[in-house]
């Protein structure tokens, strides 16, 4: 009597059986197919989709003996994605290892995830529009490349978005997001290039609407060391004038007054500093000249630390004052102060 094997399948005849070449035909075109077909994965609006020995075939291919598994949805989701897999096919416990697609586009997924597991363990996210090679030992699944001796090299801009997700209406002005759901936000009205996902924008107003958003300016934790081959771009924003500037620590390592025209006023600078973070404020004024500064010296302001804050500015020169923000004692010291002769 026949038996089969435990991860694809495979019909073993029995010695002396008749006609043993149907099953060794049809054994050769499921390894054929292990090594290079595809099978699609409907995972709808969301849920868990439960793959096992009863799911059919799609094109004479199983999902078991597929090489590629590509997650497709029928719409946006509405709920987080889980895709399981059986600990046994037939006799004995089944493993396997698939290429993992998750072929949802950032508007289908949104803010939700996408995980693929066996239906009594764990297993491992995938990524929107990514995809990954993934094992079952027949207990748990497993990324099947997570042990690289070497790591990617970035070329452009490296975004790191942070995990704090906030709601439309309490969005802080000048405080740097990443969208992370549109809802019924119009993100284009406080800031935003579009109403995308992912996208970056410093917010202009607090916003109204069920959309999230990310708080940008999470720390990228780096073991050993980095070594850049080019420029680090520092973060430079700037306004023209004001009565009152409010530096932007979460958006700006460099904060430029391009033109003062006014006595001004320096207030806390707004975000979330951490110790240590470094800011440079640079103040030119117009054309006229002789504005007076004045310093916020409260807790969240500027502590002098071995220099003397200026407190006028003279017509069409520029001032430099560096800042390194202090967690313990809640204060941004000063410890550098440039005019220019």
């Amino acid at each position: 009597m026949s038996t089969t094997s435990p991860n694809k399948l495979i019909v073993e005849p029995a010695y002396g059986d008749a006609s043993w070449n149907t099953p060794l035909n049809a054994n050769l075109v499921t390894l054929d197919q292990a090594l290079g077909s595809s099978f699609t994965v409907s995972v709808g609006t969301g849920g868990t989709t439960t793959l096992t020995s009863s799911t059919p075939a799609s094109g004479g291919v199983y999902w078991y003996t597929a090489q590629q598994l590509l997650l497709s949805p029928t719409g946006n989701l509405t709920s987080n994605v889980i895709v399981t897999i059986p600990t046994t096919l037939g006799a004995g416990t089944m493993g396997g290892a698939w290429i993992v697609l998750n072929n949802l586009t950032s508007a289908q997924q949104g803010s939700y995830t996408v995980t693929f597991q066996t239906a009594t363990g764990t297993g491992v996210t995938i990524a929107q529009g990514t995809a990954a090679y993934v094992f079952s030992n027949g207990t748990n699944v497993y990324y099947a490349d997570n042990n690289s001796a070497s790591f990617p090299t970035f070329s452009g801009t490296v975004l790191v978005a942070g995990t704090t997700s906030v709601t439309a209406g309490s969005f802080t002005i000048g405080q740097a997001y990443t969208i992370q759901s549109i809802g019924s936000t119009n993100f284009t009205l406080i800031g935003a290039a579009s109403n995308t996902v992912g996208l970056a924008f410093v917010a202009t107003g607090a916003g109204s609407g069920t959309g999230t958003a990310l708080v940008a300016g999470a720390a990228l934790n780096v073991g050993g060391s980095i070594s850049p081959t080019g420029v680090i771009t520092p973060r430079i924003q700037a306004i023209t004038t004001a009565t009152t500037i409010t530096p932007t620590s979460a958006t700006a390592d460099i904060y430029e007054v391009t033109a003062l025209a006014s006595n001004t006023t320096i207030a806390i600078p707004s975000g979330s500093p951490v110790d240590g973070q470094k800011l440079t404020l640079r103040f030119t004024s117009n054309g006229t000249g002789g504005w007076t500064f004045t310093w916020t010296t409260s807790a969240g302001g500027y502590r002098v630390i071995g220099t003397t804050l200026p407190t006028t500015i003279v017509a069409s020169k520029t001032i430099y004052v560096g800042c390194i923000y202090n967690s313990a004692a809640a204060f941004w010291d000063v410890v550098a102060v440039g005019t220019q002769a």
